[in-house]
């Protein structure tokens, strides 16, 4: 006899499973694929999970929110992220300008 939440429990554990399993898929792709298979769905969780009701979130905000989100907060880190975007886009210059703006000082939000 399965016990109250018991289906619950092994239900998520098959889940968190299946969700190893597709990581380990991800693994074989290429970065560009990679990102490809993951960047929408991961997206579209967040604008549905962080935002408040009826907001129509970007696509630039959510990813935003995860970004300060992994980085902690911490500015220097988050502006790290932004410049290294800059650098893959080739925006080589704007990197270079927006680092040089680095303030090693600011390290979170007060």
């Amino acid at each position: 006899m399965i016990k109250p939440g018991g289906y619950n429990k092994m239900k998520d554990l098959k889940n968190e499973y299946n969700a190893l399993d597709s990581l380990a898929y991800l693994k074989n792709l290429s970065s560009d694929k990679m990102i490809a298979a993951v960047m929408p769905a991961l997206l579209s969780a967040i604008k549905d999970k962080a935002f408040v009701e009826h907001y129509e979130a970007t696509d630039e905000e959510a990813l935003g929110l995860v970004v300060s989100k992994f980085c902690k907060w911490n500015a220097i880190a988050i502006t790290e992220v932004a410049v290294e975007a800059y650098e893959d886009s080739n925006f080589d210059d704007l990197a270079r300008h927006v680092r040089r703006g680095l303030n090693p000082n600011i390290k979170e939000v007060s």
